[in-house]
């Protein structure tokens, strides 16, 4: 972590901050999503999930279906 530039470091933990349900994670994850739509360039349509959050997402909206 030492090489990561310190603002970067700054933006990347404001983004994954857990406070909200990692609203600022969704907030930046929604924007790249939209982003991705309209991008000419291959690699600028590319979208990766923060896997354990997507998991516990679609955990509990299934047991929120299995009533």
């Amino acid at each position: 972590w030492s090489k990561v530039q310190s603002a970067k470091f700054a933006i990347l933990e404001h983004q994954m901050d857990p406070s909200s349900n990692f609203s600022s994670y969704r907030s930046t994850l929604k924007a790249a999503m939209w982003r991705s739509v309209g991008a000419t360039d291959e690699r600028q349509r590319i979208v990766v999930p923060f896997f354990s959050l997507l998991v516990k997402d679609l955990y509990f909206l299934n047991e929120g279906c299995s009533n």
